[in-house]
């Protein structure tokens, strides 16, 4: 069988000049290779209307050629080297470089003549800043008209915008077969200095495909390889892009790799060059050099000034009430701002679950206070904020609780309006009322209270006197003090000194709205010793009044069947949702902790081969929702869809395949009776499968029961990786961390989950994981006999199993389990 790669490109005639030329590069060097194209549309190809300087974000012309890259759709790219940014994302290198074009920039002009023979206030289009920049250092009356599209696009601007010439790249130009009846003039490395990069073409591979690293590293040019790394590594000292006047370029010269860099001011009235020169060995180094020499020599200023918003550019903050702890509680508004965020800034009482509602691409940063340890200064989390949306992000700034119910929100509100940031504030619910709620402890009552007062149980410690009114709350019905717990004894005293009854009902609520919630009740008598004794931390709520004396009665939360219960769930994190979250209703307290991770296979070929060819198949066979999901992507990738299933007979283990099915639109024609392997061999069994052509899609490693079992009723079975499992990294020490904490379940979801839980343990802490559930003391759930099999074999002892092998009937087990005397 011939080799295949698929080359991912932009759809432009350049692009597909250039990833045509590396094709038949590679096939001229790699006999019997066949290449396929695969055009992607990136957003810079989409955005055609706005000047790239302010389209925004780095690599505007390659995440999305990159993301087929990392899920499988694609073995390599093909990039023009100017376009990459200066990091690659992670588990995706730069393959080769090959031989560069000429790197210089192209003058084309409407009529004959020269840059210098151009008339005073020329009009010239190009949507390069760097161009801009050093075409207006020598000639400032030139009118600098913004262009966009492919080469072709830009040439008839030329006419159309009635301009005097436009700048382009001499490589493209002649990649194109271009520019032999124009009007031409070349600006060399001496007078436009060109873009990192420019004139060189990288293939971008993923790192763990040796294969592809093999095939292309012969077109790998080491002269062309080494000049660009200085440039980039220029580039990415001054942490640069496509949007910015920035020029690099490297030559070997006398065996020594000599780089000039610039950076020029948008108007072209300051220009900072730096040179530099070395072994090719060290061109990191040489453009590292070059690049702090340009920052010092004023660089870093311009810089400063280009990356300056301008009031249309601002970013905004939006400062977001959590909730109280309970993720569900979050408002529709917070939600859909944590899904905008390019920044979130969060608290230590927010949910943690809340940032996986923002982009994966988002950047968290924890500026958390708990008691008196405080990660950052109210100070500066208001520069901070201030500081983020000078640069053109949108912040969302994410507040336990409600930002201005005792959460300073006003502070970092004033501190964003004497900056002129513009800013929105979504209210949040605080726990002021809510932990209450899930006490079983209404605010008010009518039958016992009209009315309810929130306070501060720590006031501003630089104020000399306290501000709060005793003998006012002494005589109000409810009152509700928010971090009050190392006051507490403070605060009781001075209502009963002013006129509380020292048996009026309360109660303290720590880690309200959550599986962690404690409530301890009592009066204000001895409400203190209570806490002391108990070892009650904050955070906690404080309610005084006769509405404490409701919790009996209004009790709910803490009575639902799993509150109070501590389970693992190993699930890898992409399908953990639905029993965590069942599990979670029920009042449990979920540590997810995934011991596999799904992720593309190494080598997408073969799957991606079969998908081509589903006409020889009889039979699809699936034996999980990961199996479907991936030949769901290989299937679209290739440009089919359900209309290529005509004919096959789909066959699955348990109804979560099949109702994975639906992604593609189809339903199976066979289920099998028993979710397990011998299940659906047991179902296929009425079928003739004498001479059969079966598909098997499934994970890497998997029990060859069912291939080898068809194969011996005459079926011909091609078994191809559709997905692999690993171990996520730093599950170790969450598995270890909640055995010291204490653990009264782990749920097992299938073989793979128990095995590589095994496999990060030591020999000394498999036993002690083993021990525990032999002893009673953690409780193991598994979904079925061959995962609870597994679990056996490691020497656990499985306590709930249910009679179907489904996530629902597995929470029900569990459950029952707990519920049982």
């Amino acid at each position: 069988m011939h080799r295949q790669v698929v080359i991912a490109t932009r759809g432009s005639k350049l692009a597909l000049a250039q990833a045509e030329l590396v094709a038949r590069e590679l096939t001229q060097a790699n006999p019997g290779l066949l290449v396929d194209l695969k055009i992607i549309k990136t957003k810079g190809d989409k955005i055609l209307d706005v000047p790239l300087a302010k389209v925004g974000g780095k690599g505007l012309f390659v995440k999305e050629i990159e993301e087929a890259l990392i899920d499988g759709r694609a073995d390599l790219a093909v990039h023009s080297m100017k376009d990459m940014p200066a990091e690659l994302p992670q588990g995706l290198i730069l393959g080769a470089v090959t031989e560069r074009e000429n790197p210089a920039d192209v003058l084309v002009l409407a009529r004959s003549g020269s840059l210098n023979s151009l008339p005073q206030g020329a009009r010239v289009g190009t949507s390069s800043l760097r161009r801009a920049a050093q075409l207006l250092a020598v000639r400032p009356d030139f009118s600098i008209v913004s262009i966009r599209g492919n080469v072709q696009t830009r040439l008839k601007k030329l006419t159309e915008l009635n301009l005097d010439a436009v700048v382009l790249a001499s490589a493209g130009l002649r990649r194109l077969g271009l520019g032999r009846d124009m009007n031409l003039e070349e600006l060399g490395p001496d007078e436009l200095l060109p873009a990192v990069g420019q004139g060189a073409l990288g293939i971008e591979i993923r790192e763990n495909d040796e294969l592809v690293r093999e095939l292309v590293s012969k077109l790998n040019h080491p002269e062309t390889a080494y000049a660009v790394q200085a440039e980039r590594a220029f580039l990415a000292r001054l942490e640069g892009g496509c949007q910015v006047p920035i020029a690099g370029y490297a030559q070997i010269k006398a065996n020594q790799l000599h780089l000039k860099g610039l950076v020029a001011s948008l108007d072209g009235t300051r220009v900072i060059i730096a040179r530099a020169a070395g072994p090719r060995e060290k061109a990191a180094d040489l453009g590292e050099k070059v690049g702090l020499e340009v920052l010092d020599q004023g660089g870093a200023e311009i810089l400063r000034e280009v990356y300056a918003p301008s009031g249309e550019e601002m970013g905004k903050v939006y400062l977001v009430g959590a909730g109280p702890g309970d993720p569900e509680l979050l408002t529709r508004k917070g939600a859909r701002c944590l899904a905008e965020a390019q920044v979130v800034v969060y608290d230590f009482l927010a949910n943690p679950e809340l940032l996986a509602l923002a982009p994966l691409d988002a950047e968290k940063i924890y500026v958390g206070k708990k008691g008196g340890d405080h990660t950052m200064s109210q100070e500066n989390i208001n520069e901070l904020l201030v500081n983020l949306a000078l640069k053109g992000l949108v912040v969302t700034r994410l507040k336990g609780g409600d930002p201005y119910v005792f959460g300073r929100g006003g502070e970092e509100a004033s501190a964003l309006y004497h900056k002129n940031v513009p800013f929105e504030v979504v209210p949040g619910i605080t726990s002021a009322i809510s932990a209450p709620s899930y006490a079983g402890i209404p605010v008010t009552d009518r039958r016992c209270s009209t009315e309810v007062a929130f306070v501060t149980g720590h006031e501003d410690p630089s104020k000399p006197d306290s501000t709060i009114n005793w003998s006012a709350l002494a005589g109000m019905g409810t009152l509700v003090f928010l971090m009050g717990v190392k006051n507490l004894p403070m605060i009781c005293d001075r209502l009963m000194e002013n006129g509380k009854p020292a048996n009026t009902p309360c109660a303290i609520v720590r880690w309200g709205t959550t599986p962690k919630q404690v409530t301890l009740t009592g009066t204000l008598a001895d409400l203190p010793e209570k806490v002391q004794k108990a070892g009650l931390r904050p955070p906690a709520v404080t309610i005084v009044g006769d509405v404490a004396g409701l919790r009996d009665e209004l009790l709910w939360y803490e009575k639902l069947p799993l509150f109070g219960r501590r389970i693992m769930v190993t699930r890898a994190r992409g399908q953990a949702s639905k029993l965590t979250k069942a599990l979670g209703k029920l009042g449990a307290e979920i540590l997810e902790t995934p011991t596999i991770a799904i992720k593309p296979p190494s080598d997408p070929r073969p799957l991606r081969h079969a998908v081509l060819q589903l006409h020889k198949y009889d039979w699809l066979v699936f034996t999980s929702p990961n199996g479907v999901t991936a030949f769901a992507h290989a299937l679209a990738a290739s440009g089919k869809d359900a209309r290529d299933l005509a004919g096959l007979k789909l066959a699955t283990i348990g109804p979560a395949t099949g109702k994975a099915l639906s992604v593609i639109g189809v339903k199976p024609d066979l289920v099998a009776k028993t979710f397990v392997a011998e299940g659906l061999l047991e179902s296929m069994s009425e079928y003739d499968l004498q001479d059969a052509r079966v598909l098997l899609p499934r994970a890497l490693k998997a029990r060859e029961l069912l291939p080898e079992t068809l194969r011996s009723q005459g079926a011909h079975v091609d078994v191809v990786c559709a997905y692999e499992t690993v171990a996520p990294e730093g599950v170790r020490e969450e598995v270890i961390q909640a055995l010291d904490q204490g653990l009264d379940a782990v749920t097992f979801t299938a073989s793979s989950t128990v095995s590589n839980l095994m496999k990060l343990l030591s020999d000394q802490e498999k036993e002690r994981f083993a021990s525990l559930t032999r002893e009673d003391k953690l409780k193991v759930a598994a979904i079925g006999p061959i995962t609870a099999g597994t679990a056996e074999e490691y020497g656990l002892k499985v306590h709930f199993m249910p009679q179907a092998y489904t996530i629902d009937d597995l929470v029900k087990a569990v459950k029952d389990g707990f519920s049982e005397k």
